[in-house]
């Protein structure tokens, strides 16, 4: 399946609040949000999870990605080795940023959650060129210790 609607995608909202309790909003991001993917793309999915409801964060983490996976798979007939699962409660800066910037909405438990997510997750330029700056530093210190 290499084309899903959007619309196709949000059939699958009203089963994920029964089915993934924990889960407070899906987005859809990369290269298949954009529009610009090839036919063996993969599919980008962003969650994020009620941190009131993962008392035990590692295993409940796994598990939401995993439960995930699965019904995503399951439901929209997507081979789960297609599927690649971010999780925003754990994600840096910049893989939010992105999720924000390009994202498009599955699923939100509550009106109004992917805009503050949004609000919250946008960098200005100037944060994006540090993150870029100190980015390349590492990289170039990571390359001069390889070569030495």
């Amino acid at each position: 399946m290499n084309e899903l609607p959007l619309t196709e995608l949000s059939t699958v909202a009203p089963q994920l609040h029964g089915k993934i309790p924990e889960l407070k909003l899906l987005i859809l991001f990369g290269s298949r949000a954009r529009g610009d993917f090839q036919a063996q793309s993969d599919w980008d999915f962003a969650v994020l999870s009620d941190e009131k409801l993962n008392e035990n964060s590692l295993k409940n983490n796994f598990h939401l990605t995993l439960e995930t996976s699965n019904f995503l798979s399951e439901l929209l007939g997507i081979s789960s080795d297609k599927l690649d699962i971010v999780q925003l409660n754990r994600a840096g800066a910049l893989i939010s940023h992105f999720v924000a910037r390009d994202g498009k909405l599955v699923y939100e438990r509550e009106t109004g959650e992917f805009e503050r997510f949004c609000h919250r997750a946008l960098l200005e330029k100037s944060d994006l060129q540090k993150i870029h700056h100190e980015n390349l530093t590492t990289v170039h210190q990571f390359l001069n210790r390889w070569r030495a």
